[in-house]
């Protein structure tokens, strides 16, 4: 389990992205989000699986650990971007399919919302998945 520090730490960079998305919002926070979700991620990664302080002495595997635990967190970084946006776009598709007015001129709701569900969900990634 990763230590509860990297996960409070993270979990506060988010919540500040999200207040700062709501202040003004624009999808670059998006961005940052992600960002922020694979620097976690990777932090998360190393923690449970370290790569070797002496990359002389280490194996061919614990060699490679280091470039795993970043791919890995990038990728978990994009799955949970991928993800909020998702969950964020829901009002949106629904819009369309049903017969509920239109959210189009909400565009200071939906971009925050987005913000909002993209840090979520790689703030849970981060706390939960492994």
């Amino acid at each position: 389990m990763p230590p509860p520090k990297i996960i409070m730490i993270i979990g506060g960079l988010q919540l500040a992205m999200t207040a700062f998305g709501f202040q003004s919002p624009q999808m670059s926070k998006v961005i940052a989000c992600m960002l922020i979700g694979m620097v976690g991620n990777v932090m998360k990664q190393n923690s449970i699986s370290p790569p070797p302080r002496d990359a002389s002495m280490a194996t061919d595997e614990e060699a490679g650990r280091a470039g795993a635990n970043v791919t890995r967190g990038a990728l978990l970084g994009v799955m949970g971007t991928f993800a909020g946006i998702c969950i964020a776009s829901i009002p949106e598709v629904a819009t369309k399919y049903l017969p509920i007015p239109p959210l189009g001129e909400l565009t200071n709701f939906l971009v925050p919302m987005k913000i909002a569900c993209v840090a979520l969900s790689n703030w849970l990634i981060t706390a939960f998945y492994y």
